[in-house]
This record gives structure tokens, sequence and C-alpha cells, in this order.
């Protein structure tokens, strides 16, 4: 894919002082309810997405969860995200199979809504909304929502209290208002693996084999090795886009006196 986000200069802002509201907030979906501590208000959550509060925003406590929790957060909701994909997809080619080779992506604003991005193909108001129902009817809005916060709090973990990392995710400016620069959902499905026991899609097998019956159809496990043979996982995927997309802003070591 060819799509390729704006650059936008962002506000500097104290990152040692980011508060809750820095991340991106899960917008009510299929009207289950929790309770919000700090407010004492009662929200709609989507049920996939009910967690321990620190999880559900993980800026609340910048330094109370360590960067391998995130890595294995994202890696998570990577996965499940490319389990839902390939419904997406089918979805999307039995409503209009030209969209399936129109250039177009997705990520979420800083509100945490869905936004179908064009690439070098124009596309209708009526191509937008199918592309953003399917999507939406798939829950892949909460998804991206859920993996847009772990990218911020990994980079929150990664930088520490020093407020600067030389490598991985801490080096890059990623908030909720740059994560729509960067982050690309379609582009990221292209580009992960996918688990030993997805399904591919129509025509390559009829039903999900477990990791435990492997012997009961090979032709599945070599199907599967055969997409991810030059597929990545998904921290990998992730720091492909960010190095695209992203600004290099917290990659000074602030102890180290620079003289000239």
């Amino acid at each position: 894919m060819n799509i390729n986000g704006a650059s936008i200069n962002q506000t500097a802002r104290d990152v040692s002082k980011l508060r809750a509201s820095e991340a991106i907030q899960v917008k009510p979906s299929n009207h289950e309810q929790v309770t919000d501590t700090d407010n004492k208000n009662t929200k709609d959550v989507a049920p996939s997405l009910i967690l321990h509060p620190d999880l559900r925003d993980p800026l609340k406590d910048e330094y109370s969860r360590g960067a391998p929790d995130y890595i294995l957060e994202l890696a998570i909701t990577t996965f499940d995200m490319r389990d839902v994909y390939t419904q997406v997809q089918e979805d999307l080619f039995n409503q209009n199979p030209d969209l399936s080779e129109k250039d177009w992506d997705f990520t979420v604003d800083e509100m945490g809504e869905l936004l179908v991005l064009e690439g070098q193909d124009k596309l209708t108001d009526e191509e937008m909304q199918q592309i953003k129902g399917v999507l939406e009817d798939n829950n892949m809005d909460d998804y991206t929502v859920k993996l847009a916060n772990s990218i911020i709090g990994l980079g929150v973990a990664d930088r520490g209290p020093e407020l600067w990392s030389d490598e991985g995710v801490g080096v890059y400016d990623v908030t909720k208002e740059t994560m729509q620069d960067i982050l690309r959902g379609r582009e990221l499905m292209s580009d992960s693996k996918v688990k030993n026991n997805q399904i591919l899609g129509t025509g390559y097998f009829s039903e999900i084999v477990r990791d435990d019956q492997k012997m009961a159809a090979p032709e599945h496990f070599a199907a599967i090795s055969s997409y991810n043979k030059n597929k990545m996982m998904p921290m990998e995927a992730i720091m492909k886009q960010l190095s695209a997309r992203g600004e290099e802003k917290y990659n000074n070591d602030p102890s180290v006196d620079v003289k000239l």
C-alpha cells in the first residue's frame, strides 16, 4: 500500500505531566456499562475492552506498568485484529469487490473515532461509508483504539521518568494527537503474521484447527507457514510504521552534556 499520513507539527508537552485524558478513549459500544471510579459516572464500553482500569486507560499511572506488559498487550490485540480482519475482507468483497483492489487505510483520531483514509485511489462518499460500516460492524474501531493506547503506553514506559529512550517506541512522539498520522490498520493487517489457528479465508480450509490438532490437517499448517513466511511479528510491524511516519523526539539523553 502506498498511503502515507500527513506530517503535522505537534506542540511539545511535558510527558511527566500526562494525565489519563491523554489516552484515546473507547467510545460506547454494545451497551455494556462500567463505572468510571474517578468521576463516579457509568459509561458504555465494548465488552471486549472491559479491563482493569489501568489497562483500559494506560496513561493513568504512567510508570506502574513495564514495557513488556504493553508489548504483550500490543501483540495480543494485533493477532486478535488479524483474526477478525479476514471477515472484514470477505464482507467488503461481498458489498463492493472493487474496494479490495483500491488503495485505502484506516486509523483513529484523538477521540477514538474511526477514520477511513484515501490512498492513491479516490473514494466516493458511498465507498467511504461502506468501508467504515464494515470495519465498525467487525469491531475494528475498538481494536484500533486499544492498539493505539498500547502504543502510547509503551512509549511512556520506554522513556520512564527520565523522558528519553535510545531505541524502540519511546523514541517517537506517540500521543493521541499524533496517532492518526502514524497508525495504519490495513497496512498492519497486511504486514502481520497470523496465528496457527487462523482461518485465512474461503478456499484455504473449512474450519479452525487448534494447535493440539496439528496432525489432523497438515495442509492447514503448510498454508499458514507459507502465508507467514514474509510477514512480521506485531512489534516489528508497528516499528515499521513508526520509522516511516513517526517523529523522533525523545532520543537525546538529557543527562549528557553536549559541548560544542
